[in-house]
């Protein structure tokens, strides 16, 4: 039975469920590409990043105001230490903002940063930018306490937190990088196999030897004998020359089929897709194990080779 008369033996809805089918697996394959997966985390990643440093220049802006307010106190603007004032907490902010830019890019490369300095020195810094700002907003009221309270505990909190998300960020990148080498490895193994198989059937066979053109000997016929007269003539026996027998011509041998290198993917895999090739009446295609086992397009014609070669041969 041909492959057209067994598709027109399939409904019209089970034809559209597979064209549909095989379109969800396509976007499916796509979407989960690691390529894109991983131009994708990046783009999030500095998203992420922009918003988290805005946000905390933007509280160091605030924090700022305090610092100064408790500085300067009640000094005019004529006094130098009132325009001084305005650069301790930038100074503050810069050694916090240096110290979280030196975590970020340890943390990118895989190293952990276990030193208690770095800690006591981020919390030293904050802490002294959170004390200015709560006494310099005792005499303004409460909202003014509570402000100068929780925002620069939420730049401490920013500066715990910064790290751990590029940490985390790090880590799914990675993971992401080592499935795509692996997805790559066994595509070039799949693309390697194949190479193999057309060198090896690309190699010219011997020749064959000539046929040998002497013309066929002819039994020679042996004249009769005449059986002397006291002797009564017997029945004659007739013999075959050994030149007038021939050997059988050699008949043309059957093909083998040609061995398939095994396809790197799991045991339990072949062994299904190996009885789904024994089971079906006719050869399987990359179709048919892409629609079951939802397998890559290079991945699933070497397999479908490699099941019919199996099924073939037993």
């Amino acid at each position: 039975m041909s492959d057209k008369q067994q598709k027109s033996k399939v409904p019209k809805g089970i034809r559209k469920l597979r064209r549909e089918l095989d379109r969800a697996q396509h976007l499916h394959n796509l979407a989960s590409n690691p390529y894109l997966q991983i131009v994708r985390l990046d783009r999030f990643a500095t998203s992420t990043r922009i918003l988290i440093w805005s946000g905390l220049l933007l509280a160091i802006g605030f924090t700022t105001s305090g610092v100064h307010g408790f500085i300067a106190g009640d000094r005019d603007s004529s006094d130098p230490i009132w325009w001084g004032a305005w650069a301790i907490e930038p100074a503050l902010a810069g050694l916090v903002i240096t110290i979280l830019r030196w975590e970020s890019f340890i943390l990118s490369h895989n190293v952990t940063v276990n030193s208690r300095w770095v800690q006591t020195t981020k919390y030293a810094l904050l802490s002294g930018s959170l004390v200015m700002n709560v006494v310099s907003a005792l005499p303004k009221g409460i909202v003014l306490i509570v402000l100068h309270t929780l925002i620069p505990l939420m730049v401490l909190c920013i500066a715990e937190v910064l790290p751990v998300v590029e940490a985390r960020l790090n880590t799914v990148r990675t993971r992401l990088l080592a499935e795509l080498n692996t997805t790559t490895g066994n595509e070039r193994d799949v693309l390697d196999d194949r190479a193999s198989e057309e060198s090896v059937d690309t190699v010219p066979s011997p020749a064959p030897a000539p046929a040998s053109t002497s013309p066929a000997v002819s039994p020679i016929e042996s004249p009769a004998r005449t059986p002397p007269a006291s002797v009564p003539a017997g029945p004659s026996v007739e013999t075959e020359s050994p030149a007038s027998v021939r050997a059988p011509a050699p008949g043309p041998e059957a093909e083998a089929p040609k061995p398939v290198a095994r396809p790197r993917i799991p045991e339990a895999l072949l062994a299904q897709i190996a009885d789904l090739a024994r089971t079906t009446s006719r050869q399987v295609t990359a179709d048919d194990i892409k629609t079951q086992f939802r397998l890559p397009a290079s991945l699933a014609d070497h397999a479908a080779a490699w099941a019919n070669t199996q099924a073939a041969s037993t």
